[in-house]
């Protein structure tokens, strides 16, 4: 009896220990699910942002207008015109223009869980700064996701964001040499 006793014990610690999230705390089971489900947890974004546009117009205007009065003299004058007028007019006009515009960008991002919308979505926002050698690339993400969007490897596409806002920008000796000089903005701006 006391046997039996110190087994039923020693289960109800293991069950007790399993249904608390294991040794250590809240530790994930086997069988639990590892997606970001809450407010505070992270996500990892893969941004894969692709477009490409492109615009072009042609125009061709051609107007021709012609006017002529004439009238000669009588008698002997009749070779010499007392009045005349001759009026040609001659409007031509082509343009064309072309528009072309190609981005292509791909990052992976952490972004943590901010906040959960009435409907269950997420508000997420996340951000990663990388310095090399000087040069400091940005890297700023927000936006809302839904749950079934998220993979069991708890990730989720760009292109799955609603009202997504991201900004890739980078500071430092390779942006600054990108830029014209201060005289060349000048002139830019005057002409």
């Amino acid at each position: 009896m006391k046997q039996l006793m110190i087994i039923s014990t020693i289960l109800l610690t293991i069950s007790g220990i399993v249904s608390a999230g294991g040794l250590y705390g809240n530790a994930p089971t086997l069988f639990s699910d590892h997606r970001a489900c809450g407010v505070g947890d992270v996500i990892t974004i893969e941004i894969m942002e692709v477009a490409s546009a492109s615009n072009e117009a042609s125009t061709d205007i051609k107007k021709e207008q012609s006017n002529k009065i004439s009238s000669s003299g009588s008698g002997f004058l009749d070779l010499i015109p007392v009045a005349g007028l001759n009026n040609s007019m001659q409007n031509e006009y082509s343009g064309g223009g072309k528009s072309s515009r190609k981005g292509n960008l791909k990052a992976k991002i952490t972004a943590r869980i901010v906040a959960e919308l009435p409907n269950g979505n997420y508000i997420i926002e996340g951000s990663r700064i990388v310095d090399v050698n000087g040069e400091k690339q940005t890297t700023v993400l927000t936006g809302v996701i839904r749950p079934q969007d998220i993979t069991p490897q708890n990730t989720v596409y760009s292109y799955n964001i609603a009202e997504a806002q991201i900004s890739y920008k980078g500071r430092g000796p390779v942006n600054t040499s990108q830029r014209p000089g201060i005289l060349a903005r000048v002139l830019n701006w005057i002409f």
